[in-house]
């Protein structure tokens, strides 16, 4: 297949996961948050989570594989 996915995970859980800009999903502590359909190219990943400091990287994704991503969300100390 010539599409690649991304394999999200994440320190917490209901962080909300855009890509590119656009919201994809909510983050699991448990297990890691598979979004796939992407054409072989770099992409902006971000993780919000109210409270936390927003988490941000470009991945590069490749056709038939899937790019794992590990998101440390840090508590915003108040």
């Amino acid at each position: 297949r010539r599409e690649g996915a991304i394999a999200l995970n994440c320190n917490e859980s209901n962080a909300k996961i855009f890509v590119n800009g656009t919201y994809i999903a909510t983050t699991s502590v448990n297990q890691a948050r598979i979004m796939d359909g992407f054409k072989e190219g770099v992409y902006e990943i971000t993780v919000v989570k109210d409270g936390y400091h927003t988490w941000l990287d470009e991945v590069w994704v490749y056709p038939g594989e899937t790019t794992n991503v590990y998101v440390n969300l840090i508590r915003i100390q108040s």
